[in-house]
This record gives structure tokens, sequence and C-alpha cells, in this order.
């Protein structure tokens, strides 16, 4: 392991492929940083230290606001169709 640090923007972007047709992943530094968006987000509505401290609350929304953005790129009423009946179906 090489265990120097690094940006965000050191880190690569990729994409598996579609293997299946729900399974496609792109992952890339903005997504890695939605993870982090979202943790920072659970940690601070649940009354923890966020973000070790390091962001306001008000940069913290705007983190979030940009992982709302990036996630509703992938949310539509096809997926949502594709994606919820699958789910029905296996609860039904």
């Amino acid at each position: 392991f090489n265990l120097s640090n690094c940006t965000l923007a050191d880190l690569p972007s990729t994409y598996t492929g579609p293997n299946d047709y729900w399974d496609a992943m792109f992952s890339s530094p903005l997504t890695l940083a939605g993870y982090f968006a979202e943790t920072f987000m659970l940690q601070a509505l649940s009354g923890l230290e966020f973000a070790w401290g390091a962001l306001s609350r008000a940069e913290l929304l705007r983190v979030f606001a940009l992982h709302e953005r990036v996630m509703s790129l992938a949310s539509s009423s096809d997926a949502a169709r594709a994606f919820g009946s699958h789910w029905l179906a296996y609860v039904l």
C-alpha cells in the first residue's frame, strides 16, 4: 500500500459496464465525496460532531446539495419503474 496523502482529484474515474441491466456502476471522486457527504449529514442530524469539526453547517449543506444533485442524475421515472417493480415482485 502507498499510504501517502492524496486528493479527490488524484482518484480515478471508472465504469464497470453493465453486467446486468441494473448493476452498471460509475465511480469517481465525486461519488466518493458523496459517501462522505451522506455520512457527515447523518452525523450532524444525530447531534454528533461531523466532518471531524472541519466543516460548518453551511458548508455541509453546500456539499450535501451537490451530492443530492449527482444522485438525481440517476433518478428518473424509468429507473424508478425498473427498480421498483423488481422490489415489489420480491416483496409480493
